[in-house]
C-alpha cells in the first residue's frame, strides 16, 4: 500500500465531486489540514475514517487501500494484499500517533508534578495573629513571639520611617507539607533585641495590618492599611469574557470541526472561571499568596477541563450510536 497513491487517488474523486478540500473535511469531522496530509501522501486515514471516505466519494474501501479503482471482482489473494498493507499501514500511524500521545502526557505529567510540589510548599498566611503567637519582652528589652506548633515558618522585616521610628513586621504561615508530613513543634521569633523597636505589625491582617506590640504599651488606634490584592478578581473578570467569546464564537462557526477545537479551548477560561469561584469563594477580601492560589486553581481547573471534555466526548459518541 502506498499513502502518496492512496491520496492522488482521494484528491481526484474530491476534484470529480467538485469539493474542496474543506467540504470534504466537514463530511469527515477532520481538519483540511488532515485531508491535505493523506492528499500529499504525509499521512493515511484511520481505519475508523476510511469507510465514510469510500461512502463519500463513491468507491470501496478496498479501492481506498489501494489507491486505484478496481475493475472487475478482486481475488482471495489481493483482498488478502490489501488486508495486510492496511493493517502494516494503520499500526504505523498508530504507533506513531501512541508515541506523541506519550511524549504529550509525559510532559503534562511533569508539568502537573511541579503544580503538586509548588501547591504543597506554598506558605498560607495566618490571619489571625492571637491564635498562633504570645509577645514577651524580657528586661534587657529582647521581644520575642512563641509561635504555635501549627507554623510551619515566620518572616520578619523591619523598617525605620523618616522621623526615626523603628516598625516590625511579622507574617506566619504554614504549608501543606508541613501540615501533612513534616514534625510539629513551637518556634521561637526574635521580633527585636536592641530596644529601639516602637511598635510591632502583624502581616497580613484581613484589610490593615494589625498591631500586636507597641513600646509603651498601649495599642495604636492606627495600622498600616494594605490593600487587599484583588488581582485574581480581574482574573475572574477575563476568564468570564473569554468564555462568553469562545461560546458565541463555537455556536457561530459553520465548520463543525473548527467549532469543536473552539468549544475545547472555551473550556479553558470556563474551567479557570469556575475553579477561581469555587476556591476564592469567601476569601475575596483576603491578601492572596500567589503560589499557592495560583498553583491550587490551575490544579482544581485540570480536574474541571478533563470532566467537562469526557461529557462532550460521551454525548459525542451517543449521537454517533443513535
Amino acid at each position: 500500500m502506498d499513502a502518496e497513491k492512496t491520496g492522488r487517488l482521494i484528491a481526484a474523486l474530491r476534484k470529480e465531486k467538485n469539493m474542496t478540500q474543506q467540504q470534504l473535511a466537514e463530511q469527515l469531522y477532520v481538519s483540511d489540514k488532515a485531508v491535505s496530509r493523506w492528499e500529499t501522501g504525509r499521512g493515511f486515514p484511520e481505519i475508523t475514517v476510511l469507510e465514510n471516505i469510500a461512502d463519500i466519494l463513491g468507491v470501496s474501501v478496498a479501492e481506498i487501500i489501494k489507491g486505484e479503482k478496481i475493475e472487475g471482482t478482486i481475488s482471495a489473494d489481493e483482498m488478502t494484499s490489501i488486508t495486510d498493507d492496511s493493517i502494516r499501514m494503520s499500526k504505523k500511524y498508530v504507533e506513531q500517533k501512541r508515541n506523541r500521545n506519550i511524549l504529550s502526557g509525559f510532559l503534562a505529567g511533569v508539568i502537573l508534578l511541579i503544580t503538586v510540589i509548588t501547591h504543597l510548599n506554598s506558605p498560607v498566611y495566618f490571619n489571625d495573629p492571637d491564635e498562633i503567637m504570645r509577645i514577651r519582652e524580657s528586661d534587657d528589652h529582647m521581644i520575642v513571639a512563641v509561635l504555635d506548633e501549627k507554623v510551619a515558618g515566620y518572616e520578619i522585616e523591619d523598617v525605620t520611617d523618616e522621623e526615626g521610628e523603628n516598625t516590625g513586621f511579622i507574617s506566619c504561615y504554614s504549608t501543606k507539607m508541613y501540615e501533612w508530613f513534616k514534625k510539629k513543634e513551637k518556634k521561637i521569633a526574635l521580633l527585636s533585641e536592641d530596644g529601639k523597636t516602637n511598635i510591632i505589625f502583624y502581616y497580613p491582617s484581613g484589610e490593615a495590618d494589625e498591631a500586636i506590640w507597641s513600646k509603651d504599651g498601649k495599642q495604636p488606634s492606627y495600622g498600616v492599611v494594605t490593600l487587599p490584592r484583588l488581582i485574581y478578581n480581574y482574573w475572574i473578570l477575563l476568564a468570564g469574557v473569554c468564555s462568553v467569546i469562545g461560546i458565541a464564537a463555537s455556536l457561530l462557526l459553520k465548520n463543525r470541526y473548527h467549532a469543536k477545537i473552539v468549544m475545547k479551548l472555551t473550556l479553558i477560561p470556563v474551567s479557570l472561571l469556575i475553579s477561581m469561584i469555587l476556591i476564592l469563594s469567601g476569601h475575596f477580601k483576603e491578601i492572596y499568596n500567589a503560589a499557592y492560589y495560583f498553583s491550587g486553581i490551575v490544579l482544581l481547573a485540570a480536574v474541571i477541563w478533563v470532566f467537562l471534555i469526557s461529557l462532550i466526548d460521551q454525548k459525542k459518541k451517543q449521537k454517533t450510536k443513535e
